[in-house]
């Protein structure tokens, strides 16, 4: 990117916890929250995937490449 920041794509690999599972109708407000969070960051949250597995999360972001080093 001429002039631009240079940007890593990530993808994380995540479980729920007791807590968490126990509290899953509260994932949508979090994931906005977490939105937010990476916004402040200079980074954005990408793709949010559930899936049935062993993780049960996979974020996809994209990382500013100060937070990277």
């Amino acid at each position: 990117m001429k002039g631009g920041d240079t940007m890593a794509t990530c993808i994380v690999l995540a479980q729920y916890t007791q807590k968490g599972i126990e509290n899953i109708k509260q994932s949508p407000a979090r994931l906005d929250a977490a939105k937010k969070a990476f916004q402040a960051m200079g980074a954005e949250l990408k793709e949010f995937y559930l899936v049935s597995t062993t993780w049960s999360l996979l974020p996809k972001h994209r990382i500013m490449k100060q937070y990277l080093s």
